[in-house]
């Protein structure tokens, strides 16, 4: 099942993806809809709660899978790879390393990414694997940890690096600076979250490539150690780290501009596609 946060008729709504289509689900309407939907676990029963609205996929706003509330975690240094702000080879560290995203960082599929026009030029993207948590936790032990997946969705990730190396978070979170979605793939439906091909494109060319069976911390060993510190609730998302081939890692550096189209594909869990504009092309 792929699930959908959109806004249509002046409301957001949650659905589910069904061949070019999105089905209203029951109760869909409101910001807790996606964590109650999310927490209640049965999955595989959402087609069974469809409202009997259906619109066309095209007629949509795409909203970011953000639960009302929830925490959306990154892991940085989750790939071997140069590091798109010191410029060295990264190492496996001792323990995953986190911080925190904010959903004001983020739009939605095929929402326009707000360039940082005045206040940098280095742009950042940055394509991950992301996980959506439907039960929540704390101390969960990795042997039970993909049991707490509701399912997975994609993030770019998108970075300010010039700003990054003063203030992590700033650098993180300049807002709409990143995108995520297009929806939530259920868990029902990715066998093994491990083995998925992760490519980026920026305007069509490949810039990044991998497999998530190259993280160098697993999703279950991830979900444990942010367990560990902090209670994990249903909604709450994971982005799981972005492989080399960013535009601060690349020789030489190719950061985003306005105008640019980035699009980060995972098998299985579709393309998430956004456009770079300048706030003068009227980005709000």
């Amino acid at each position: 099942m792929k699930l959908v946060s959109f806004d249509a008729d002046g409301q957001s709504r949650i659905g589910f993806a069904d061949e070019g289509s999105v089905v209203e689900l029951i109760d869909s309407s409101g910001p807790a809809a996606l964590r109650a939907f999310l927490a209640a676990g049965d999955w595989s029963e959402g087609k069974h709660r469809a409202a009997g609205r259906t619109y066309a996929i095209a007629d949509i706003s795409h909203r970011p899978p953000v639960a009302e509330g929830a925490k959306i975690f990154c892991v940085g240094l989750n790939y071997a790879k140069i590091h798109p702000v010191s410029g060295l080879s990264t190492e496996r560290p001792p323990q995953p390393t986190i911080f925190i995203k904010t959903v004001e960082a983020l739009v939605g599929h095929q929402q326009p990414i707000r360039y940082p026009e005045g206040l940098s030029e280095q742009l950042d993207y940055e394509g991950e694997l992301t996980v959506v948590l439907g039960r929540g936790g704390r101390d969960i032990a990795e042997a039970d940890a993909l049991s707490h997946v509701a399912g997975y969705t994609i993030m770019n990730e998108g970075s300010v690096r010039d700003w990054q190396k003063h203030s992590l978070f700033s650098g993180k979170n300049f807002f709409a600076s990143g995108s995520c979605g297009p929806w939530v793939t259920t868990s029902d439906e990715i066998a093994d979250p491990m083995d998925r091909t992760l490519v980026t494109r920026l305007n069509g060319d490949e810039v990044q490539r991998t497999s998530t069976g190259a993280m160098l911390f697993s999703i279950p060993q991830i979900i444990a150690h942010i367990s560990r510190f902090m209670p994990l609730a249903p909604g709450d998302l994971i982005a799981t780290g972005s492989p080399d081939g960013s535009g601060g890692s690349r020789q030489p550096q190719r950061f985003l501009r306005p105008g640019d189209r980035i699009e980060v594909e995972v098998k299985g869990l579709g393309v998430l596609s956004n456009v770079v504009e300048s706030p003068r092309q009227g980005t709000n």
